[in-house]
């Protein structure tokens, strides 16, 4: 849990499906919120970059691309209705978050990093970025 693991084509052949793309590098981090909100944070680049959320019977809650990156980072902390509720509680009306928040619907899930190389010459730092890819808890989420 909160550990992310990198998919390709060449190491995990086993547990990816047939139609995988080899232009794309999947970093998978399963979550699980009953200790508290979990925040993602990758950086950006020159490749396309896109995360979703999914519970664990595959369905996908949110999804987004690198475009609502800030200062080259992409933050999210995701949670469950009850830490979105004392968290906005806990926010001061003069100080402004700068957290993109989701609402997750289930307590477990995994977070789904994709980053594309249009050319093969960006393979490797498509394969890092999707590598630097974090997802830890975040109880400071929760505070003000």
């Amino acid at each position: 849990i909160h550990a992310t693991t990198i998919m390709n084509a060449s190491k995990n052949s086993d547990y990816l499906p047939l139609y995988s793309d080899p232009a794309s590098t999947l970093a998978i981090c399963p979550y699980n919120l009953s200790s508290g909100p979990v925040r993602v944070t990758v950086g950006t680049g020159d490749e396309i970059l896109t995360i979703s959320f999914h519970a664990f019977d595959g369905r996908v809650f949110y999804a987004l691309s690198d475009r609502v990156a800030q200062r080259n980072t992409v933050s999210i902390v995701l949670m469950t209705r009850l830490q979105l509720d004392e968290a906005l509680g806990a926010d001061e009306q003069d100080d402004a978050q700068n957290d993109v928040r989701i609402l997750s619907p289930v307590q477990r899930g995994l977070v789904v990093v994709r980053v594309l190389a249009l050319q093969s010459s960006e393979k490797t730092s498509a394969e890092q970025r999707a590598s630097a890819s974090h997802c830890t808890p975040d109880t400071s989420a929760l505070e003000n």
